[in-house]
């Protein structure tokens, strides 16, 4: 059963009034504040549900790098964002961009185009990492950015995302003047890309151009979390 503390932590994070000027494409994936509000949806509707759990169900091919650790996971066959503790980012900002970056998966899972939807694991894993340094930027007040850093190394991939994410709000005006979504060029993500690759322990290979190749297979499947979206947006 879904945790209403959870489920109202999840909704205020993902309702926040700065995150609808979020939007960014990472090749061919693409998070919106619109999309974060339809994954709340899911979420008070106990579509995606929210639970508090003492250990984490990995999967097969889910390694990170040895002394990482998860704050939280989603789990698409579960439709199920799993968390270590009931009070999860009620007042960490830092556990609220995990919030994000666990419902940047679900927003993948519930516009899955069909119900075998795969998606690269080091494109997935960098599109929510980027999700998580926008919500520091757009959402979060400066005292609470200077409280909770990203807890990641500090070469790794938090850092690279906040730096990512200046120059992406220095060219938008900080998502106000232009409101289009971003789509992030390859040649931006070259440096992002190889420290997930590098966090989440993918075998990677850095091509003659500078590109960094995924070698491990790891895929992230996504099967929907409704059978008929329309259905579900309308009511029906």
């Amino acid at each position: 059963m879904t945790n209403r503390t959870l489920v109202n932590t999840a909704s205020r994070v993902l309702r926040h009034r700065d995150i609808w000027k979020m939007g960014f494409d990472l090749n061919g994936l693409c998070a919106t504040g619109v999309r974060y509000g339809m994954v709340a949806k899911a979420i008070e509707d106990g579509k995606i549900v929210c639970e508090a759990v003492d250990s984490f169900p990995l999967k097969p091919g889910q390694k990170l790098a040895p002394g990482t650790k998860i704050g939280a996971l989603y789990d698409p066959d579960a439709n199920t964002m799993f968390f270590p503790r009931e009070d999860y980012g009620k007042a960490n900002v830092y556990e609220q961009t995990v919030i994000l970056h666990e419902a940047t998966h679900a927003t993948f899972d519930l516009f899955a185009k069909t119900t075998d939807d795969r998606v690269l694991g080091i494109e997935d894993e960098s599109a929510a990492v980027l999700a998580q340094a926008l919500y520091l930027r757009l959402c979060a007040d400066s005292d609470s950015m200077a409280t909770h850093r990203f807890s990641m190394m500090i070469n790794g991939p938090g850092e690279l995302a906040l730096k990512l994410v200046d120059k992406m709000m220095a060219e938008t005006g900080d998502f106000v003047r232009d409101k289009r979504t971003y789509f992030l060029r390859p040649e931006q993500t070259l440096k992002l890309r190889a420290a997930v690759a590098e966090e989440w322990n993918l075998i990677k290979e850095t091509l003659p151009d500078g590109t960094i190749e995924d070698r491990s297979g790891v895929l992230s499947i996504y099967n929907g979390v409704v059978s008929c979206y329309s259905c579900w947006v309308h009511g029906k």
